[in-house]
């Protein structure tokens, strides 16, 4: 199994966090800032550093290749994700129990004043989990609980739907491999089951898919005081280099 170099990955983790630091720890690089050319321009010099070949899609998204024995081989991808509405994450991911959620993150109150009680009140719950008919449960208890408050208080009360996104089953082969590699290299593991909407969703449409996930410090994450330990962040990169080099038909 090979291992990555842990200090040099942190110190260009720490160069480009300097990039739209913020003043709690985090970055914020919106697309199309300045913030965000020049973190493109310090990652597309490491990767020409490193005698890789650099690409551009039509809506900006940047594509460093090495190419192997074989130029015509299809590619291994491993996609770099970035946050481009908040100021928030200089490191990223995070750990996501499977039991379901329920949360309600916005709330609209018509005309309201604060010292009086509003006649109409919007607001929206937010459902997860993994299993569409633990979802489907969840629902019908929270509609539940919901219409008897409202019949107490003699409130009308109207739910609507507004947006179901089914449960995004990763590739088996891409999980074993990533598990291979944890295993081989002996580092502590969990299998989890993330509750947020990652860009490896969409990705998973097209080409075969699966996620690496590092702990965050105190489990604070999507948060602009997110943190992670280099040895947690080498540590992760190894298991993503060896998953990556056993897909690719590499072994070490």
């Amino acid at each position: 199994m090979l291992n990555i170099n842990g200090e040099r990955l942190w110190a260009s983790l720490m160069d480009m966090a300097e990039i739209g630091a913020t003043a709690r720890g985090g970055s914020c690089r919106l697309a199309l800032s300045d913030e965000d050319k020049a973190g493109r321009e310090l990652f597309s010099h490491w990767c020409r550093e490193a005698g890789m070949t650099l690409s551009v899609d039509a809506i900006g998204n940047l594509f460093a290749r090495r190419a192997g024995t074989d130029p015509d081989a299809a590619a291994q991808r491993r996609p770099v994700w970035r946050s481009e509405d908040d100021p928030g994450h200089r490191k990223s991911g995070h750990r996501f129990r499977p039991e379901g959620l329920t949360t309600v993150g916005e709330l609209s109150i018509n005309k309201s004043s604060r010292n009086t009680i509003p006649g109409l009140v919007n607001f929206t719950v937010d459902l997860r989990h993994h299993r569409e008919e633990a979802i489907e449960a969840m629902e019908q208890q929270v509609r539940e609980r919901l219409q008897t408050i409202a019949d107490s208080r003699g409130l009308n009360l109207t739910i609507t739907p507004h947006w179901i996104s089914p449960a995004t089953p990763f590739d088996a082969d891409c999980v074993a491999a990533v598990q291979q590699a944890v295993d081989a290299l002996g580092y502590a593991q969990q299998s989890i089951v993330s509750g947020a909407g990652h860009d490896a969703i969409h990705l998973a449409r097209y080409c075969p898919t699966a996620m690496v996930f590092i702990p965050c410090l105190g489990g604070l994450s999507h948060n602009e005081a997110e943190d992670v330990l280099p040895e947690d962040v080498r540590q992760g990169t190894d298991v993503l280099l060896n998953a990556v080099l056993s897909r690719a038909g590499k072994v070490e």
